[in-house]
């Protein structure tokens, strides 16, 4: 319950208009990719990440809550913005990792909206990310879906 209470309050010092009514999208994706350790590829862990984000012209600040489930479960804040021009668009965000020991690197994106329904929308994402515990030499590539909601 602790830990619970750390991560919202991070979350809301991080991200202060997330407890207001200014949050106008919300996405969760799932995601899993490959991580090259010394030449090595490995699987890395399933996970999920919950936006909230601002938007304004095509601009998005967005809070990723992100967590994995496998072996010892992790969960990381990501804040970042989005650049969303009309086909693509460019992610470029911090992650902050909380538990297992605190890290920190950061990350860069592609994305593509696949399909609009109204108010949701699917899409992909291609996410590699670098930390300082792997020395910002460790190459992760990991694959995103999910829906966005915009209100």
């Amino acid at each position: 319950m602790k830990k619970m209470m750390v991560i919202v309050f991070l979350a809301t010092a991080f991200f202060p208009i997330a407890g207001f009514s200014f949050v106008n999208n919300v996405s969760l994706s799932a995601g899993e990719g490959v991580i090259w350790v010394n030449g090595e590829a490995s699987r890395t862990p399933f996970n999920l990440e919950l936006v909230p984000s601002f938007s304004f012209a095509i601009v998005k600040i967005d809070l990723g809550l992100w967590m994995d489930f496998e072996n010892k479960t992790d969960f990381m804040l990501r804040p970042g913005v989005r650049i969303c021009p009309p086909f693509l668009y460019v992610r470029g965000a911090i992650p902050l990792r909380l538990t297992n020991g605190f890290d920190y690197g950061f990350l860069l994106g592609l994305g593509k909206n696949l399909l609009s329904l109204g108010i949701a929308s699917i899409f992909i994402e291609v996410d590699t990310y670098f930390t300082k515990e792997g020395e910002f030499d460790v190459v992760p590539v990991e694959g995103r879906i999910g829906v966005e909601v915009g209100f």
